[in-house]
């Protein structure tokens, strides 16, 4: 006859075991004293006891001998969700407390308690999917090709991690994965739901009917996102979808995950089937190089420390923490993934029996097996007793002395000094053991603490590591991490470039953390790796070359945009190398097969690719802002040039006479920036006079505006502005070279005159470029009153302060003081000096020096204004690089680091009060000149 509960539980007990004693009431019966102490010490135990006046003599009648199947969920044919939702937590509810009462009496040593959780586990999921099919047998338009099956014969559920190797904890989520095959389920043709949908609707229902939290409680937690690539697929995975998964891009830890895998319900014999599947994936019989280095890469990423000093035991985390659970899993479970493919004993989801075998096999010493697996024992027990207070996941230990005391007491330890004592002495061993397989980084390794993310759950000294590093969310590092590992990028899909990835995360993380916002940097970071075409090649290259992507981390944080683009372009990351090269880029040679799709598309391809490779100079501080206007500038004269050649070609039939550009602005002076667009101005020379030619040089110039500006495959060119011609946007697009002269000798306004010191012929026909020249110069020396010029100069310069105000302090183009005021002063100054100096050159320094030497302007204010257009181009050239269009209010101390580096006339400590100070000098100049006090007259010059 077996014995009931209570006699077992009786004959358990020890008279003097703590648990077995009353302190108020030293002579109680023991039996009656276990009680009171564990509803004492257990919250969720004494409601489960109070909730129901029949369950605890219910449960003491039932035996543990047997497992207690007397209080099993009994399956029930047809039973639908809502009917077993109920069932289920009854009988979740009398196994709690059969289960707790089993362990903390003795009864039951921690492979019984764990095994009888397992199982339990392992009936409920089989009844819970039953009963899903159930529903979802009543889905509107489902059909089938035959009579409907009693059960869905094309799933099956794995079970993971303490589940799959019945290790199962009080309070456990349950990990699992659900396969599919879309063939045993027999769903015809013209069903409105397809396999995967029954599937995934099935596996719905099923972890509904586990996890929802109702009045009676819940089954199960349960976690489904140890599937396949878990942030892309549904919860129902097919069968070939996995198989294809595993093995292009199955990832070690995924292999160590599989080393518990178990079918706990479903179709047995297709579970069967799909394990043997995965069997060559979980234990390769010899790994590659790469492999080994993955899994070297993932040790080295561990900060384990022997003795560790601080190591904390009330309010420390016994399986996360130092010394706890998990190091004993993953010291077990790394060496099972090297050596378990050659040595079958190794092949074993039980971490106990692992550490005998690698004990057995010498590759671990039998002391350290021994010491391991009883503070294994001993922190599996104390995780189910903490468990077991409030039902609640946890695994760490509390700090109030109370709780404290209730553990140790659950525990059977006679006061919590020992208790604390012998936590501590287990957490230290398993630490101490787990260091010395995972050797400490040296001193000069990059990893400042443990960088650890496999699996699907955050690492808590992961997390502190992230946090001490600056990153402001590091769940969000983590996932995204974890999304790098799980192929979910191009550049991650092969197996060569997720291992070499894994051993730079460190450097990765730790240079990021140097940059002003690093969690923006990763941002910008994972953005970038996400644009790029394939990993291994740049991979490959950072791995050779760790300062290329310092680099590449730079130019995240600097410039996001600017980042992306360059992983459009592997090539580009490859010219980091090179060091900075702006020179302009020569064109290809048009390809005899070439139509003019193709020449825009390849003009686009080398201009961008040049404003890359300059953006990226600018950005680390490594270029000549002059040399990037020059180099820029040149460029555009190539390409405009080399389209208009196209679209000419192009044409059946062009129009007869010459053609010149005339470019204005930035592109006039050369001064072009890597957003600057392009002032240009059309004018046609007719042959012999003759004026009938307009309509087909308009039709022309439309093609080549189009040529130079319309987006293509390659992206866009230059965005073309041609308000500078004469009469503005109300005049024809080309304007005849007669025409052209007389408009500036009649027609023309101070601001376009103030324009024009700035043109330069870019392209010309024939004499066409001699011809504009002289005009232009004609125009440009013309006796002019002063008076007049300054008055249309001030006019000018307090209509565009009111109509496009400063975007921002840094905005040194706009803001009173700043780079207009200086254009606007050098270019009044031209107009008016000119009849006597001659045609001043288009750059303000130089012009600025001839005046100063013509006595037109004193040295000092001369030296200050050269000064600040020098600094003003450098920070506009680097801020255009970085912060594109929109100028920020300030600049980080590593930013205006990397602006002196640009220009020397930059301070990097304190770049607002530079502006402010070039500002107020600039202001005083130009007030000084165009709005002196007294008589004009006075005025130099």
């Amino acid at each position: 006859m077996i014995p009931q509960f209570e006699t077992q539980i009786k004959a358990a007990l020890s008279p003097g075991a703590v648990l077995c004693v009353n302190s108020e009431n030293p002579s109680q019966d023991p039996f009656d004293a276990f009680l009171q102490n564990v509803r004492k010490a257990s919250p969720f135990l004494c409601r489960l006891i109070d909730q129901s006046k029949d369950r605890l003599p219910r449960i003491l009648s039932a035996s543990a001998e047997n497992g207690f199947q007397d209080l099993w969920p009994q399956g029930i044919e047809g039973e639908n969700g809502a009917e077993a939702k109920k069932r289920l937590r009854q009988a979740r509810a009398d196994m709690a407390l059969a289960i707790a009462l089993a362990d903390v009496s003795g009864v039951w040593q921690l492979e019984d308690v764990v095994g009888a959780l397992s199982h339990f586990a392992d009936l409920c999921i089989e009844q819970a999917l039953q009963a899903a099919w159930q529903d979802v047998l009543l889905l509107r338009g489902l059909k089938f090709r035959d009579a409907p099956p009693s059960s869905p014969l094309g799933l099956i559920i794995v079970g993971m991690g303490k589940l799959g190797a019945q290790e199962l904890n009080y309070s456990s989520d349950i990990d699992l994965v659900a396969i599919y095959d879309p063939h045993p389920f027999g769903i015809h043709e013209q069903s409105r739901v397809d396999a995967r949908g029954v599937a995934i609707k099935t596996v719905q229902a099923m972890v509904d009917i586990l996890s929802q939290q109702t009045e009676d409680g819940f089954v199960f937690r349960t976690d489904l996102r140890l599937r396949p690539n878990p942030s892309t697929t549904g919860v129902a995975v097919s069968l070939p979808s996995a198989e294809r998964y595993y093995q292009e891009y199955g990832q070690n830890w995924e292999r160590a995950a599989y080393i518990k895998a178990r079918v706990c319900a479903g179709n047995k014999e297709l579970g069967a089937a799909f394990l043997k599947l995965m069997h060559p994936f979980t234990w390769r019989r010899t790994l590659d190089y790469g492999a080994v280095a993955d899994i070297h890469a993932v040790k080295k990423q561990i900060h384990a420390e022997k003795g560790v000093q601080h190591l904390q035991v009330r309010g420390g985390n016994i399986k996360l923490g130092p010394g706890g659970i998990r190091e004993i899993e993953f010291f077990a479970q790394t060496q099972q993934l090297l050596f378990g493919g050659r040595y079958e004993g190794l092949q074993t989801p039980k971490t106990v029996e692992a550490l005998d075998i690698l004990a057995q096999t010498e590759h671990i010493t039998p002391e350290i097996a021994s010491g391991l697996k009883q503070a294994y024992a001993f922190l599996r027990n104390l995780e189910h007793r903490l468990q077991m207070r409030e039902d609640c996941q946890t695994q760490t230990i509390p700090d109030q002395d109370d709780a404290v005391a209730a553990i140790a007491l659950l525990m059977n330890e006679k006061n919590i000094d020992h208790f604390l004592e012998t936590t501590r002495a287990h957490l230290l061993f398993v630490h101490n053991a787990y260091a010395e397989l995972f050797e400490t980084p040296e001193p000069t390794s990059p990893v400042p603490g443990s960088l650890v993310f496999t699996g699907v759950e955050d690492d808590p000294r992961t997390i502190e590591t992230l946090t001490s590093l600056g990153f402001a969310d590091p769940s969000i590092i983590t996932s995204r991490i974890r999304r790098w590992h799980q192929a979910g990028l191009r550049a991650t899909r092969s197996v060569r470039a997720r291992e070499l990835l894994t051993d730079l995360v460190p450097r990765i993380l730790t240079k990021l953390s140097e940059l002003d916002d690093p969690q923006g940097a990763f941002t910008a970071l994972d953005a970038f790796l996400t644009a790029l075409p394939g990993g291994f090649q740049a991979f490959a290259l950072f791995t050779a070359h760790p300062e290329v992507l310092d680099d590449i981390l730079v130019i995240c944080q600097s410039s996001p945009e600017l980042a992306a683009k360059m992983a459009q372009r592997p090539s580009l990351i490859e010219g980091l190398l090179e060091g900075s090269d702006i020179s302009p880029p020569d064109f290809p040679a048009p390809q005899p097969d070439d139509i003019l799709e193709d020449r825009l598309d390849t003009v686009r391809r080398v201009v961008n690719e040049h404003r890359i490779r300059v953006g990226a100079s600018l950005a680390l501080g490594r270029a000549d802002p002059h040399k990037v206007s020059l180099a820029l500038s040149n460029t555009a004269d190539r390409a405009i040039k080399d389209l208009i050649g196209a679209v000419r070609a192009d044409i059946e039939t062009p129009p007869e006479g010459d053609l010149a550009v005339l470019g204005f602005g930035r592109l006039g002076v050369r001064g072009l920036t890597p957003l600057s667009d392009l002032d240009l101005v059309f004018v046609y020379d007719p042959p012999n006079g003759q004026m009938d030619h307009e309509k087909g040089f308009t039709r022309l110039i439309r093609r080549i505006v189009n040529a130079l500006s319309v987006p293509t495959t390659e992206g866009p060119l230059y965005e073309i502005d041609m308000k500078l011609r004469p009469s503005g946007g109300a005049g024809p697009t080309v304007v005849s070279l007669p025409a052209f002269y007389q408009y500036y000798q009649q027609k023309a306004w101070v601001w376009e005159e103030m324009a024009l010191t700035k043109a330069r012929v870019v392209l010309a026909d024939g004499e066409m470029g001699e011809k504009l020249d002289t005009l232009v110069d004609n125009a440009l020396v013309q006796p002019r009153d002063r008076h007049e010029v300054f008055q249309a100069v001030g006019e000018m310069r307090q209509r565009l302060l009111r109509e496009k105000p400063p975007k921002s302090p840094l905005d040194v183009k706009r803001l009173r003081g700043g780079l207009i005021d200086i254009d606007f002063l050098v270019q009044g100054m031209s107009l008016i000096h000119g009849h006597e100096l001659g045609r001043l050159p288009r750059n303000n320094v130089e012009a600025l020096t001839i005046l100063m030497n013509a006595d037109k302007i004193s040295r000092d204010d001369a030296e200050i204004l050269c000064e600040a257009y020098v600094a003003y181009e450098a920070l506009i050239q680097y801020v255009r690089a970085t912060f594109g269009d929109n100028p920020p209010g300030y600049l980080s101390a590593l930013r205006a680091r990397r602006l002196s580096q640009l220009s020397s006339n930059w301070n990097e400590d304190d770049v607002p009060s530079q502006v402010v100070d070039y500002s107020a000098a600039v202001a005083a100049i130009f007030n000084k000149i165009i709005h002196p006090p007294g008589d004009k007259t006075t005025l130099k010059g």
